[in-house]
């Protein structure tokens, strides 16, 4: 773009009085139906502070009539006398060498991009460069999904790249201001994630990253590198593949990169926003004022939240809730300070405290980084006196659809009330045969209380500008002497959009415990269980402290979830250490545990069945066919066996056509729930009921059917796969603070489009006729999608899903162990084989599509007779939305014809408010309704509100 398209418009001006018109322009717009521009700017300029918004859709309209002939337009002068004159305003009663004035660009709403617009790189170079001094600096707005930003100082960096990147992260291990940055790994949480890149090549860092990074802020210090029109799509690409708030471009030199990064620190330490920071590091990095300006794509809240004073405004926060004032409400025994991690006394946290708070207030900075230190002074204070890392607060905690404070976690405090009068805190761990009020409460993470390791995930309640009523459940995991389980309880929580929640107080008791008193907590609203965790204490003579463990984060991601429906009823799935299973259910306001033994053998010969029905070369033919018959009769059994092992809620107290939640809190902690048998079992060798097929195909109710309870007859819609939506979350806990991403519903963008582009990858063992052939699984693909791709193996796979970005993955591969690494699993396509550990996102989700649904149909694929490798948890765990998974091997023909029914399904429901969950029952039943047995070996994992 240049000064060509604005024709005769301001042709006659200086190009730094041409940039004041334009800036004016975009500023104030071009309509003869408001006041003329001189009497805007002023008005304007009287109430502005040091953000002026100027607008491209105001530069478009303004293009268009000059295309139409431009005879509507206020001359170019007008715009630049109203310039000026907003300037003027703007300064009076200020200091005008030391007032910013820095440009905020909104682009155009909506995606639609029309025939002229302005390119931004050139409007960047217009407005910076043009040597008007029109302002300090300039940032794109680009809010998209709204997501907290965490800034704090000291900064944490990382660098990602090769060898330039290990020189610049040596030069920055140098920096001449050491104590205002920590370098981190690239794949930890940051403020800063330097690329040395370019911006396409930058990008191609990123997406080789085994993990999504988390980064305040991307800076590509090796410039654009690529056409204008460009730049957006690109940015737009690193946004989504960066958890955070902006992109940063500037152009420096690679030997230089160190230089200019450190000028950029001692800038943003002088209370410096971010936008004017990264544009006046620029010249101590570039030779001469010819380069080209910095640009920053961020959100508003970004360019807010980076500023020093900000950041101490929320550390000041944060230090009010860490350091409480002393409330001598409990007699507490004395702790020697040497006890309480050796940190600094609180008294010169506390100082320190006041001093930051008054300079927050005050806004009043000095101009070197002094102020900055004294932030990362008093950070490491607090982390003294906790004993652990404090993670920087978060900003825009309270905002609907943003994850609700970063920093809160569940805290808990335990009293022993054993002595009603005289009660005592517990510093350290339990004792058995005590009396126990425990206090819970979502917030920071306090000296005084045990806090959980991981935040919760607050971002998946709806927004809600009131806050959220959370039902908490306390299930010992403890027997008393005589053997009984001790008594769960229930409490409400309530959670504020931002700061921390009320206590809510329950009590329980440690009599006839010994060695060590577990218990599983909870947290759930409207019956969708958000956050399961472990209380564990050692009791008398064994080492450990109490302490809380997340055992499973069912929605760890920044992505909200508002779109879910509440469930009717959810299970937590977990097996002890030693290997015995264990069932928490949540029914209603009850809750309930239970450890019933011998259900692993039950579990066995359910999959031995389904097994032995999938191996069968075809379909029954039809329902009633003898061998289904007593499939349903002998799967009734087990069915009804493991119900009745459950907690007792679940009996009786499902309704038909309930949502049930299950949540695997251990890999390897499976119950197959589909098979649960609703009703007293049929009598031996009972009929099939002459009402079935059309009650599985949608013709006839189940509800109103007359032989609904007659044992006389076999009816499949008792089983709870065929008559319930149920959602199954995998266990998700990251080691060692590994990163994945669950890919949720969120508001607007609860669809998934997922026909528009299929990848179709098969084991050398399907056979030809099966895959390729009339009639076949590539054939009933086409049929339906928009767009379909075979491929032969895992590079041709991981090729075209970094170039087509499919939305749905159809895999038919062959499960077996890597023959060089025993112990290993992994998928075999095209006799090339893929291990667990070698499938990485690159597998699973390009750069320029949500995550795709993913069809997993082989040689148990589901169930890995070694648990941590399962492949659904791991495609999962790479950003797929939804994973389908088979118990048992699938037969080609087989495979072919419940891939064409899903398909089909999938087209006839988009564009309604179906959701996956509810099409993919449909189509289990209509499977079944043909008399294919395999559609009980079928199971789906993520958020099955997904709607299409």
């Amino acid at each position: 773009m240049s000064r060509s398209l604005f024709g005769a418009w301001g042709a006659g001006l200086p190009q730094e009085s041409f940039a004041r018109a334009v800036a004016a322009a975009a500023l104030l717009g071009v309509t003869r139906d408001g006041p003329p521009p001189l009497v805007a700017a002023r008005s304007l300029g009287a109430a502005a502070g040091e953000v002026a918004v100027l607008r491209v859709e105001h530069l478009v309209a303004m293009l268009s009539a000059i295309a139409g002939g431009g005879a509507a337009l206020p001359p170019a002068a007008e715009f630049v006398a109203a310039w000026d004159a907003f300037s003027a305003c703007r300064l009076q009663g200020r200091d005008a060498g030391r007032a910013l004035l820095r440009l905020e660009i909104e682009p155009l709403p909506g995606a639609d991009r029309p025939p002229v617009v302005p390119d931004v790189l050139w409007l960047f170079g217009l407005l910076l460069g043009s040597g008007a001094d029109l302002a300090s600096s300039a940032y794109l707005r680009l809010d998209g999904r709204q997501r907290p930003i965490s800034w704090g100082w000291p900064l944490r960096v990382a660098v990602l790249g090769d060898a330039p990147a290990g020189d610049l992260a040596a030069a920055l291990a140098a920096s001449r201001w050491p104590d205002l940055l920590r370098l981190v790994a690239a794949d930890e949480e940051c403020e800063l994630l330097l690329l040395p890149d370019d911006l396409r090549h930058g990008l191609a860092r990123v997406l080789q990253s085994a993990r999504r990074l988390r980064a305040a802020c991307v800076l590509v210090l090796g410039g654009a590198g690529t056409a204008g029109e460009r730049i957006l799509p690109l940015v737009g690409a690193l946004r989504s593949e960066v958890l955070g708030g902006g992109v940063g471009i500037a152009a420096v030199e690679r030997e230089r990169q160190g230089e200019y990064v450190d000028s950029l620190l001692a800038r943003l330490a002088a209370d410096m926003p971010l936008d004017v920071a990264l544009q006046r590091a620029l010249p101590a990095a570039q030779d001469g004022a010819a380069g080209e300006p910095a640009l920053l794509v961020a959100s508003r809240r970004l360019a807010a939240a980076a500023r020093l004073t900000a950041a101490a405004q929320r550390l000041a926060r944060q230090v009010d809730r860490l350091l409480p004032p002393e409330r001598p409400l409990l007699a507490t025994p004395a702790v020697p300070p040497a006890s309480r991690g050796g940190g600094p006394p609180d008294n010169e946290a506390a100082a320190l405290a006041r001093s930051l708070t008054a300079s927050a207030t005050r806004s009043s900075w000095a101009s070197d980084a002094g102020d900055a230190i004294e932030l990362a002074r008093l950070r490491r204070a607090l982390e003294g006196r906790l004993g652990a890392r404090l993670l920087p607060a978060a900003d825009g905690a309270g905002d609907a659809g943003g994850t609700a404070g970063e920093q809160r976690r569940l805290n808990c405090s335990v009293i022993d009330v054993s002595d009603a009068a005289r009660p005592l805190r517990v510093e350290d761990r339990l004792a058995s045969d005590r009396a126990y009020l425990i206090d819970f409460d979502i917030g920071l993470p306090r000296a005084t209380a045990a806090s959980a390791p991981e935040v919760f995930p607050s971002g998946l309640l709806p927004p809600s500008d009131a806050g959220h009523w959370l039902d908490l459940f306390f299930v010992p995991l403890v027997r008393s002497a005589s053997g009984r389980l001790h008594t769960p309880q229930q409490g409400r929580l309530f959670l504020p959009p931002e700061g921390d929640s009320p206590p809510c107080r329950l009590s329980f008791r440690t009599h006839g415990v010994r060695d060590e008193y577990r218990a599983r907590i909870l947290i759930a609203h409207e019956t969708r269980v958000l956050q399961t965790l472990i209380l564990s204490s050692p009791l008398a003579g064994t080492a450990g402290r109490l302490s809380l463990t997340v055992e499973n984060r069912v929605a760890a991601s920044f992505d909200p979830s508002p779109t879910a429906q509440p469930f009717d009823a959810a299970i937590v799935v977990n097996h002890a250490a030693s290997g015995q299973a264990g069932f928490t259910t949540v029914v209603g306001s009850e809750v309930s545990f239970r450890e019933p033994l011998g259900i692993d053998r039950l579990v066995s010969e359910v999959k031995a069945l389904l097994s032995a029905e999938a191996s069968f070369t075809a379909a029954r033919g039809s329902l009633d066919d003898p061998a289904l018959l007593q499939l349903f009769d002998a799967l009734a059994r087990y069915g009804r066996s493991l119900l009745k092992a459950l907690p007792e809620p679940l009996q009786g107290r499902v309704p038909a056509g309930a949502r049930i939640q299950i949540v695997e809190a251990r890999a390897g902690a499976w119950l197959p729930v589909e098979i649960l048998y609703a009703a007293a079992l049929p009598q031996a060798a009972a009929p099939l009921c002459p009402n079935a097929r059309a009650a599985l195909l949608g013709a006839g109710s189940h509800e109103q059917c007359a032989h609904r309870d007659d044992r006389d007859v076999h009816c499949p819609l008792r089983f709870w796969g065929l008559n319930c939506v149920i959602e199954r979350q995998p266990e998700m806990a990251a080691p060692s603070g590994a990163d994945y991403t669950l890919s949720l519903p969120q508001p607007g963008d609860e669809r998934l489009d997922v026909l528009r582009s299929v990848l179709v990858g098969a084991s050398k063992r399907v056979r030809a006729q099966d895959l390729g052939d009339p009639g076949g699984i590539v054939d009933a693909v086409r049929q339906v999608a928009t767009r379909a791709r075979t491929v032969r193996d895992w590079a041709e796979w991981e090729q075209a899903v970094a170039a087509d970005s499919p939305s749905l993955l159809l895999l038919l591969p062959h499960s077996q162990e890597d023959p060089a690494h025993p112990g290993i699993s992994g998928l075999e396509i095209g006799g090339v084989l893929l291990t667990r550990p070698e499938l990485e996102s690159s597998y699973v989700a390009g750069p320029a599509a949500a995550a795709p649904v993913v069809l997993l149909l082989g040689c148990s694929t589901q169930l890995s007779e070694v648990p941590f490798l399962n492949f659904v948890e791991a495609f999962k765990r790479e950003r797929a939305a939804l994973v389908i998974g088979t118990l048992a091997t699938i037969r080609g023909r087989r495979a072919v014809a419940f891939v064409g029914e899903l398909l089909a399904g999938l087209k006839a429901a988009a564009g309604s408010e179906q959701t996956f969950g509810e099409v993919f029952l449909a189509t289990r039943r209509r499977l079944l309704a043909g008399g294919d047995g395999f559609a009980l070996s079928l199971t789906a994992y993520g958020d099955v509100g997904w709607r299409l």
